[in-house]
């Protein structure tokens, strides 16, 4: 099993949600301590309308439809991909409103249940993730309060550096030598 490591730039805390062995949600489980065994790469089928704006899963299973091929990460790929989405030079543009995500990561542990998964839509600039990423949100800002409480700008888009060095992940493990089947359990 494999312990993530993590350069980050500031002291935050990424809060996953995973299941304990009874099946039940546990929440506020540190990112950088969640034990994972391995993250599938998804792939996304090219598709038209409402149903190219889904992530990978579907009521809280692969979507299989929707998916081209998967790719199992090596360890250099989790590496990039993880100090990627905890830096907060990824993100700081404003997030448009289109969502079509191009691929989905998706953290598995030994007994191959999913523990965290993250849809991230290049051409739209953002990503959706069951896991809280505080660097997403590092450049949010506050335009006051109303009734409800302080209302936020969020510019938690990808920079331009942020969706240059996506891309090239994305595009080199497309290449990757790893294709697999789906550990998807039927």
């Amino acid at each position: 099993m494999r312990l993530l490591s993590l350069i980050v730039f500031s002291v935050v805390s990424i809060n996953v949600l995973a299941h304990n062995s009874l099946g039940e949600i546990e929440e506020n489980i540190s990112f950088d301590s969640i034990q994972y065994e391995f993250i599938v790469a998804y792939v996304k089928k090219n598709t038209e309308g409402e149903y190219n704006k889904r992530g990978i899963l579907s009521n809280g299973i692969i979507d299989v439809k929707n998916v081209d091929y998967s790719i199992l990460l090596g360890s250099e790929e989790e590496r990039r991909l993880i100090k990627i989405l905890t830096d907060t030079m990824t993100y700081g543009e404003n997030e448009p409103s289109c969502f079509l995500p191009e691929v989905g990561f998706v953290f598995y542990d030994s007994d191959s249940n999913i523990i965290a998964v993250i849809d991230i839509s290049i051409n739209c600039n953002h990503l959706s993730s069951s896991i809280n990423i505080p660097a997403e949100c590092y450049y949010d800002y506050s335009v006051g309060k109303d009734a409800e409480g302080e209302m936020m700008i969020s510019m938690g888009g990808f920079s331009k550096e942020g969706k240059l060095v996506l891309e090239k992940l994305v595009e080199s493990i497309k290449k990757s030598k790893y294709v697999s089947p789906s550990p998807i359990k039927e």
